[in-house]
């Protein structure tokens, strides 16, 4: 079931727009899949060391992984690598 089907949606006293104007980054989805345990466990771990749910931490590097959406982590590395470049030349 997606939030899409949903015709009034409400949280709270907070009324939203209708579903069906949402873009499709802003619907989630519940899907059912297994992970190996040592991969979850990193996941957590990585998630915890950002102060992120780990669910919200796996779907930001699966966007970067499909999307190729660049996260703001992966930016910073990039810029540091460039300025430790620079500053050593």
């Amino acid at each position: 079931m997606t939030t899409k089907n949903k015709k009034d949606l409400k949280f709270g006293d907070k009324a939203f727009e209708s579903p069906q104007s949402w873009e499709k980054k802003e619907v989630k989805i519940r899907i059912t899949t297994f992970l190996d345990e040592d991969l979850l466990e990193k996941i957590k771990t990585e998630a915890k060391k950002q102060n992120k749910k780990y669910q919200s931490y796996l779907n930001e590097r699966l966007r970067e992984l499909f999307m190729d959406e660049e996260s703001l982590e992966s930016r910073l590395k990039r810029v540091e690598k460039i300025v430790l470049e620079k500053s050593v030349s």
